[in-house]
């Protein structure tokens, strides 16, 4: 493989959060082209994502005066001094000025500084700025810049915007910049394989791949694309084969155990098999991801909200989680899952307590202060919880910028129901509907899979099947559904439910 393989690969590996591996693919292109110091600095920001910070300071700092990794490598630290336990305010100010100093004298940063930086952004997952940079580069470059030309499309596929507008604009550059490197730019390939498979052009995507599986027939991410094209195909049995064809090559994938597990429980409805799946999951993660908690809180949150809330499942999800808070106990993100681990089980007391030293260590958290109120919202209610719970849901849109939003939406709905106010402006039924038009807006710039999925959320998708189910009339509830919401075995028809959602979701996708 050629430098830029390896810059393919590091990407590629960043866009799927898995930081130890980017790594390690960023240390090889380094010991095989130790002329290169680009690779020290993707090294420097898989350390940075990595939470490791530290050692990112210390990868990074030599490379703050270089003229074109200067700038990346700047942002980096900055960021990294950010998220250090104990903030060197000193340094923190020193590098922020050097940055106001490059804005300031544009002329004394090239094209490919601010390319870098665009990188930087854009594995952070901050795309308007790493778009502001892009744009950067093209008025200097005249739009000939292939990587980034490239990066740019990445963005576009990575945000909700309407790909069909400029589908022969993508499709062209993407084939171009192939071009121009003989058909040997992994990066631009596997751009254009999103793009076909954004846009439903399934055989055209499987064609790219296989025009690089030729070329490259010892990585196995060309397997793993394939089974990912299966499966937006919502071709079940060659997605699960190609998993397990994968499995065989490598056991301890990722990827593909992940796709296993998601498949044996939507698929199969087998949970004995997809909990057995999540723990060879979990233990690969371990072997190849130690310490990645971003990628084991969305592996957590994903199966813990497809399970049909199996106790068995969430067992394994909520240990995975409280593990992790044991090791990072002032982490807001893990603290809130951990909150709605033990919702899902049924711990409201425990969880209102999580939830709410979440909201201690960060009080304008979202997530957290959602879950705070989902908790008010399902103990007993009085008058006076009912006055509370109007007050944060009120601050809840104070912190949503008061953009609406379906979480918010739902536990409104949830309030409206227990009020006997007549003269309300919007119906529960009203509200519930907003709630899932805006969630499954949330869904378009994903292809279906397993992001699609985990963004989806089945478990709230039943919270909204439940509580429209609630506000049907009697006699037609009596006649339609013929199921008690009291009765234990409720869930039942709920999971049907589910099943009636995605397949909804499916004809939408398919037209």
């Amino acid at each position: 493989m050629d430098s830029n393989d390896y810059t393919s690969l590091i990407f590629y590996y960043g866009r799927l959060r898995y930081y130890n591996s980017m790594q390690k693919i960023a240390l090889d292109g380094l010991a095989k082209f130790p002329m290169q110091s680009e690779f020290r600095l993707f090294n420097g920001i898989a350390l940075a994502i990595g939470n490791r910070m530290q050692e990112c300071i210390r990868e990074l700092n030599p490379l703050k005066n270089e003229a074109e990794l200067g700038l990346a490598a700047t942002v980096a630290l900055i960021h990294a001094h950010k998220n250090c336990h104990v903030i060197d305010r000193d340094a923190l100010q020193v590098l922020e000025t050097r940055i106001g100093d490059r804005v300031s004298l544009k002329n004394s940063s090239n094209a490919q500084s601010y390319y870098y930086a665009a990188v930087f952004y854009y594995l952070i997952d901050d795309l308007k700025t790493a778009m502001e940079h892009i744009e950067i580069v093209m008025k200097m470059k005249d739009n000939t810049y292939d990587d980034a030309l490239i990066l740019r499309i990445w963005c576009q596929l990575s945000l909700s915007f309407d790909q069909s507008a400029a589908n022969s604009k993508i499709q062209n550059t993407l084939e171009m910049c192939i071009a121009r490197s003989n058909g040997k730019n992994i990066d631009a390939s596997l751009a254009l394989v999103r793009y076909y498979q954004n846009t439903r052009k399934f055989k055209e995507a499987l064609s790219v791949i296989e025009k690089l599986s030729i070329r490259l027939p010892e990585i196995n991410i060309l397997l793993i694309e394939k089974m990912n094209l299966h499966l937006a195909a919502l071709d079940w049995d060659q997605s699960m084969d190609t998993s397990m064809r994968v499995i065989n090559l490598e056991p301890y994938n990722i990827a593909a155990l992940l796709t296993k597990g998601v498949l044996h429980i939507i698929r199969e409805s087998n949970i004995k098999a997809g909990a057995t799946s999540l723990q060879q999951l979990l233990a690969s993660v371990d072997r190849n991801e130690p310490g990645n908690h971003t990628l084991l809180l969305e592996i957590c949150q994903l199966f813990s909200r497809i399970c049909s809330r199996n106790f068995d499942v969430l067992q394994i999800t909520h240990l995975c989680v409280e593990k992790m808070n044991q090791q990072n106990p002032a982490d807001v993100f893990i603290l809130t899952e951990l909150g709605y681990q033990e919702l899902l089980l049924n711990k409201i007391v425990n969880a209102e307590l999580t939830f709410r030293s979440a909201c201690d260590v960060n009080s304008r958290n979202f997530e957290a202060f959602c879950g705070l109120t989902l908790c008010k919202l399902k103990a007993q209610m009085n008058a006076e919880n009912r006055q509370q719970i109007r007050q944060q849901l009120a601050f809840l849109m104070k912190l949503a910028e008061y953009k609406p939003n379906p979480l918010v939406l739902y536990m409104s709905a949830l309030l409206a129901e227990t009020d006997n106010i007549k003269e309300q402006q919007l119906s529960p039924v009203q509200i519930l509907e907003e709630a899932i038009e805006l969630h499954f807006r949330k869904l378009e710039s994903f292809s279906f899979g397993i992001d699609y999925i985990r963004h989806m959320n089945p478990e709230f998708m039943l919270d909204l099947c439940k509580t429209f189910i609630g506000q049907t009339p009697p006699l037609l509830q009596k006649a339609y559904f013929e199921i008690n919401l009291s009765d234990v075995y409720a869930w039942k028809y709920l999971l049907h439910m589910r099943r009636v959602f995605e397949s909804r979701v499916t004809a939408a996708k398919c037209t």
